[in-house]
């Protein structure tokens, strides 16, 4: 006989809600003792009753459970019926909604993704009635931020979608049984008396995979897919190699053809067919669309209303990355935002135009950490391909903007208007006049080009520019960004997984060195060079270890074009020049052009150095020009009836001088007609360009950190 105190227990295991371990549960339903040997030292929770929540199953129900028979387990896998085939879709499409996407297939998943999706496809084809296998995936990603939310539309190369969210002052609606109330009381079920289906029986319409490509080709950036996830970006990455993947388009072809023959399950309808939406809660009150067409009090209120909005807009700004701010401020946020309204009504008052431009000034220094002055503001405001970031002024983008936008409409004003009454469109004659008496009559009023507009006070600001950056430095300065590869990273979408965004310090020095900002305070460097607020000396300082970064990620990267172009190449190969101990930076294993192997070497003259900056001041790419001619001398030995040399010599500031423009052209042109994708040749110079900024700033900061002293600023 067993005491009272000693009661055996069973074999199922509890969590003790005091110490958190599973201990044996005696009889009684209490917990063992534990917790201590000696006895008042054990745990709290000894020889309580455990929460009822927190009982572990028995081992001996799990044994149970394996332990079924054969028999059983058929007679539930053919049970399932409509209710549970709907509450399977239900419990997945729960737990997939509201979860981020990946944005793209990666590369080395595309192959094993296809194939799966291909079987999927096939296995629907042979038999639709199968509900079971209209369902596929698994998905665990949490909700991202706002941060997070603006950079994926913006790397997904959807700006616009990133501009709405970022604008946007309404808030997600809970998920409760009001909002779904609402959403049905907003878009209530189809009537009862609606026109019935066609017959299944009729001829139905039907696609080619030529109809399927051009279809997905035509589908904007960024576009939602259906509720399990697959996007048409998804697909377009799986169908990029049309000769590869020739079975997946056509299981596509035989799957959308299966659709519109009428043929899919109806406990599937409403999730194939169903979007990934989110409610939203409005904000905003109520307000007309379109453009403004009235003068006075509303036209006022009118422009007031976006000045608040574009205010907002400038404040969410400093919530997200600096590289994405810098794309929504030049594609979205300000001129192409009000491009609408500007060409279809007068634009703002000149009091409205100065308050928008002096927001958009004060709200850049804000986000990006820089300081304007008179010099840097002028250039800042000038198009892209003048040396500026492109992001315009109100007041003169105005009138050129309406005046081209009416002549380019008043061939169909006349004929929607009465033709026995003649109407005289005093607006525009009244704006036409204004542009005439700043810029003269140059410009016939029937002119639909607003480029042709802009250029006069394009001109005008160009010019006052010029007289403002007068010295060598400025004037070498301006003709470098002008250039090609100097402007390539503004035009850029950023990507982290292609490496091609820059971070938030290497932003604000590629924006100070383009527009001649102060980059840091002035300092003595370790090499006894005095360095101004500009922060040039970096750039080319002979004791700096960025320069030899730099070189490292250009010959790297151009292995990598190689590499792409199915072209082998080694770096610094040895014993090409028996004579002297000189090593290229690469040479190809195979003919690049006319049966010769190509060698090449990279070098990066600094812009304003001291040795080319009387050359850089009269003509742009002076310096690359020198630096190809002293390669070229130095590595003539490779130039043969075997092997030919070329010099990669692009300029800290972006020129580069024509040996390596048709070198980029050439290995573009090559990279092209492997991957079929014409804007490789974009994507090559862009990401040469970037990759120029990010080791430009790498240079400047890691020139301050060595800095021994700090210089007075006045001096």
């Amino acid at each position: 006989m067993l005491s009272q105190g000693h009661v055996p227990s069973t074999t199922s295991l509890t969590l003790c809600h005091v110490c958190y371990k599973h201990f044996k549960v005696r009889q009684d339903g209490t917990l063992v003792r534990h917790g201590g040997k000696v006895k008042g030292s054990e745990c709290p929770g000894s020889l309580k009753h455990p929460p009822s929540s927190r009982k572990r199953r028995s081992l001996n129900v799990v044994n149970a459970n394996i332990s079924k028979t054969s028999e059983d387990s058929r007679v539930l896998d053919t049970a399932v019926d409509m209710k549970s085939k709907s509450s399977l879709a239900e419990k997945f499409f729960e737990k997939s909604s509201g979860c981020r996407l990946v944005d793209h297939v990666p590369k080395q998943s595309r192959g094993k993704f296809g194939r799966m999706l291909k079987d999927i496809l096939k296995n629907i084809c042979d038999n639709p009635s199968n509900s079971i296998l209209w369902f596929r995936g698994k998905m665990r990603v949490r909700k991202p931020k706002l941060n997070a939310l603006v950079k994926c539309k913006i790397e997904q190369g959807n700006v616009r979608n990133a501009m709405r969210i970022l604008a946007s002052t309404d808030t997600m609606a809970p998920d409760s049984t009001d909002t779904i109330n609402s959403l049905k009381d907003k878009h209530p079920p189809a009537p009862l008396d609606r026109k019935p289906s066609p017959n299944k029986e009729s001829t139905s319409v039907t696609v080619n995979p030529q109809q399927i490509m051009l279809c997905l080709r035509q589908f904007p950036k960024g576009t939602s897919g259906g509720r399990d996830g697959l996007t048409p970006q998804h697909l377009r990455d799986l169908t990029h190699d049309k000769i590869e993947t020739a079975e997946l388009i056509s299981a596509m072809t035989g799957f959308i053809n299966l659709l519109l023959s009428g043929v899919c399950p109806p406990e599937v309808v409403p999730y194939l067919f169903g979007g990934r939406l989110v409610a939203l809660i409005e904000m905003n009150d109520l307000e007309f669309l379109g453009s403004i067409v009235c003068r006075g009090k509303r036209h006022d209120n009118f422009w007031a209303k976006k000045l608040e909005d574009f205010k907002h807009i400038m404040s969410m700004m400093t919530e997200i990355g600096k590289h994405d701010a810098l794309v929504l401020l030049t594609q979205a946020a300000f001129i192409p935002r009000l491009s609408y309204f500007l060409r279809t009504s007068l634009g703002p008052s000149q009091q409205k135009s100065d308050e928008f431009n002096n927001e958009l000034r004060m709200g850049f220094q804000k986000i990006f950490n820089v300081f304007f002055d008179d010099k840097g503001w002028k250039q800042a405001i000038l198009p892209v391909n003048m040396g500026g970031l492109g992001l315009g002024v109100v007041a003169e983008l105005a009138p050129s903007a309406f005046l081209s936008s009416a002549a380019a409409t008043a061939a169909l004003q006349d004929k929607i208007l009465p033709m026995d009454v003649a109407y005289q469109d005093d607006l525009r004659l009244e704006t036409f006049r204004r542009w005439c008496t700043v810029y003269g009559d140059i410009m016939d009023i029937n002119v639909c080009s607003q480029k042709k507009w802009n250029e006069p006070s394009l001109n005008v600001s160009k010019s006052k520019l010029e007289k403002l950056n007068d010295s060598p430095s400025d004037k070498a300065r301006l003709m470098a960004v002008r250039s090609e590869l100097g402007s390539a990273w503004l035009r850029a979408i950023p990507s982290t997984a292609c490496g091609i965004r820059l971070d938030n310090g290497s932003i604000r020095v590629s924006l100070c060195l383009r527009l001649g900002l102060p980059v840091v305070s002035g300092y003595r460097c370790l090499c006894g060079a005095d360095v101004s607020q500009l922060g040039h000396h970096g750039l080319s300082c002979r004791l700096g270890s960025g320069r030899q970064a730099r070189h490292s990620a250009m010959n790297d990267y151009i292995c990598k074009l190689f590499q792409k172009a199915d072209i082998p190449a080694v770096k610094e190969p040895a014993g090409l020049l028996s004579e002297s101990n000189f090593r290229p930076d690469g040479y190809t294993l195979v003919p690049w052009s006319q049966g010769c192997c190509l060698s090449w070497d990279v070098t990066f003259p600094h812009t304003l150095a001291e040795r080319y900056i009387n050359y850089t001041a009269m003509e742009q790419g002076s310096a690359v020009v020198k630096a190809a001619d002293f390669k070229n001398t130095k590595y003539k030995d490779l130039n043969d009836n075997t092997r030919v040399f070329v010099p990669i010599c692009v300029e800290t500031f972006g020129p580069v001088d024509k040996q390596t423009q048709l070198f980029f052209d050439n290995i573009a042109t090559k990279i092209v007609e492997k991957s079929g994708d014409p804007n490789d040749k974009i994507y090559i110079k862009q990401n040469i360009s970037l990759l120029l900024q990010k080791f430009n700033s790498f240079c400047i900061l890691e020139n301050i950190a060595k800095c021994p002293s700090v210089r007075d600023p006045v001096h």
